[in-house]
């Protein structure tokens, strides 16, 4: 192709230049949200949704233990990867993002499916709930029409994780490969850091289409040291797209992959937030951010999302969270992680810190959540 830019000899003495890259920058709590615009239904749904992702991964567990009430003894075989104890960043990016936004998944990814899902339906008509709810839909008023759609969308997910024909991708899925391209969900995946090329291409796609969408990869940070994650940061960052690709890479950073742990061990930096200094100038606008603080992953997405519509793309966020459960249901973690950790990140615990901020300003009872 013509070459426009002359690359001439130049060996000035100088030094390369980083800017910094922030670190837990959000200072905001629920009241400064509720005095930006943001209502107090809004932030309910917020509670709401974590909770759903909640429980539905803790009978995922009692379902494996033979416990749960309605299915005594049931076996629940097939490996499982359970996100309790992240549902911060799941919730907190998609309220942030449009219903019509892409998203890619990870192989721990019902939390990001059900919200998913979740956002998409609360930003549907009457006509698109009845759709989706199907002949069940006959007399019911919007309230519960909403209601029921969403009680189906948890049931689609449940029977893609049994295997059955009700399920999303009709059983043939599973936990590990769910998607949903009615809303967006381009899917999970079984290879670690298997989406950012599908995510990468997605982004590109919306760029030239000029369709206004743009697409949050999902990444653990087990991913972020696969090769793919270098060849689709390098993609997307290249000079040669003038309106940048509308791309967050959302690393989900829940400390431990299944044989290492990122500090200390399986890379030489304190967070993989670095990484974006190598791929531009803005350091890909990288950030490390709160991830058991559903308030700063939402407005971390907002502005990366906003960035992203206005041709300043990709994004690279850290979300810095912790998985109570070990990498699958057959690791406990006893073996590399020790109580006084684990104690200290249930501290943490996002669903209760938020619940605390509900009661103390007011937005709800106790006895209400």
């Amino acid at each position: 192709m013509p070459r426009d830019i002359e690359v001439l000899p130049d060996f000035e003495p100088g030094e390369l230049i980083f800017s910094p890259i922030p670190e837990f920058s959000y200072t905001g709590n629920l009241q400064t949200e509720l005095a930006a615009g943001l209502t107090a239904q809004q932030v309910l749904t917020v509670y709401e949704c974590m909770l759903y992702i909640r429980h539905f991964e803790e009978m995922v567990i009692r379902l494996k233990q033979g416990k749960f009430k309605a299915l005594p003894d049931y076996k629940f075989t097939g490996a499982t990867h359970l996100s309790i104890g992240q549902e911060a960043v799941a919730v907190g990016t998609m309220s942030a993002i449009a219903p019509d936004d892409y998203i890619t998944s990870t192989h721990r990814g019902h939390g990001h499916s059900i919200a998913k899902g979740f956002y998409a339906l609360l930003g549907a008509s009457a006509k698109q709930l009845s759709e989706f709810v199907g002949a069940e839909a006959e007399g019911l008023d919007d309230e519960q029409l909403l209601a029921e759609a969403i009680q189906q969308h948890l049931n689609r997910t449940m029977a893609e994780l049994f295997g059955k024909e009700e399920g999303y991708c009709r059983g043939r899925g599973g936990g590990m490969h769910i998607a949903d391209f009615n809303v967006g969900h381009l899917g999970a995946n079984a290879i670690v850091g298997g989406s950012y090329a599908i995510a990468t291409g997605a982004a590109m796609a919306c760029d030239k289409l000029g369709n206004g969408r743009i697409v949050v990869c999902l990444v653990g940070d087990g991913a972020a040291n696969n090769g793919i994650c270098h060849e689709a940061y390098n993609f997307a960052a290249m000079d040669q797209f003038p309106r940048g690709t509308p791309i967050i890479y959302l690393i989900e950073n829940n400390q431990y992959g299944m044989t290492g742990q990122q500090v200390g061990e399986v890379t030489g930096i304190d967070h993989l937030a670095r990484r974006g200094a190598g791929y531009n100038s803005d350091n890909m606008h990288a950030e490390v951010v709160n991830g058991m603080d559903v308030l700063a992953v939402r407005d971390a997405v907002s502005r990366g999302a906003q960035l992203c519509r206005t041709g300043e793309g990709p994004v690279l966020l850290e979300c810095l969270t912790y998985r109570y459960m070990g990498h699958s249901l057959s690791d406990t973690g006893e073996t590399y992680r020790s109580e006084r950790e684990a104690d200290a990140w249930h501290a943490q615990d996002p669903i209760s810190r938020f619940s605390r901020q509900l009661v103390e300003g007011r937005v709800a009872t106790e006895e209400g959540l």
